[in-house]
């Protein structure tokens, strides 16, 4: 069992800073920020590139560690667990999208979403059955079949997101997701990210695009690290 960082949001981060030491000179990437979120928000860290925002989805994913603060996922004080303990918290709590799909090529949609879940015990069979439902869910029904290059990089997307959701993963991280897509792709990305929202999923999205604040129910705009506003869709 990983240890517990008590009762309280989903995901939340208190006095978290992260700063990059070189001979050169130390940059602090975040500064103190506080933030908290719950399942079904939609929240959008906006800001331009060297923000932060991808460094505190980093420190959400447990993929980098603060300089000082605290970051608890899911319960799970994540400065009081192993690395190991961080990879099973992503395995089975935190799904991640990149602005690269990141599938496999030789694998086709199903098997490529049917991979993590196979990683935690599902035989083949019901993976693979599983991994039709996620891609029916967002919006691939019949596309499981397909090898990536087969499909545009608006697909290629959607199936990235049903395998971040695999094996009941409830908390969604995307890093600039539609940097690589035209803005009617981008808006229907987005758009499905809500709709994941809805369903009870907390999605918290890193993006310079607009189109992302217009979607979130929240959105933080971020500049040199620190949170400089905070906006709510009416």
């Amino acid at each position: 069992m990983l240890s517990t960082g008590g009762p309280g949001p989903l995901v939340r981060t208190v006095g978290v800073e992260r700063e990059f030491v070189s001979p050169a000179e130390t940059v602090r990437a975040v500064g103190g920020v506080d933030f908290e979120a719950d399942s079904g928000e939609f929240v959008c860290l906006f800001g331009h590139s060297g923000s932060g925002k991808t460094t505190m989805l980093n420190l959400l994913a447990g993929l980098d560690l603060p300089t000082s603060g605290r970051v608890v996922v899911a319960g799970h004080d994540l400065t009081q667990i192993s690395a190991e303990g961080r990879i099973r918290l992503r395995r089975d709590e935190v799904g991640m999208v990149h602005q690269s799909h990141q599938l496999i090529s030789e694998f086709t949609a199903a098997e490529n979403v049917a991979l993590p879940i196979e990683a935690r015990g599902t035989n083949t069979v019901e993976a693979l059955d599983e991994a039709e439902r996620l891609l029916e869910s967002v919006g691939l029904a019949g596309y499981g079949g397909r090898y990536p290059d087969e499909l545009s990089g608006g697909q290629q997307q959607r199936v990235g997101i049903a395998r971040a959701l695999s094996g009941g993963r409830k908390i969604l991280l995307a890093d600039e997701p539609t940097g690589s897509l035209d803005s009617r792709n981008a808006g229907a990305i987005f758009d499905l990210l809500a709709v994941m929202s809805s369903k009870g999923v907390l999605v918290v999205v890193a993006s310079h695009d607009p189109a992302c604040r217009e979607r979130a129910s929240r959105s933080i705009e971020m500049l040199d690290g620190v949170v400089r506003d905070v906006a709510y869709r009416a």
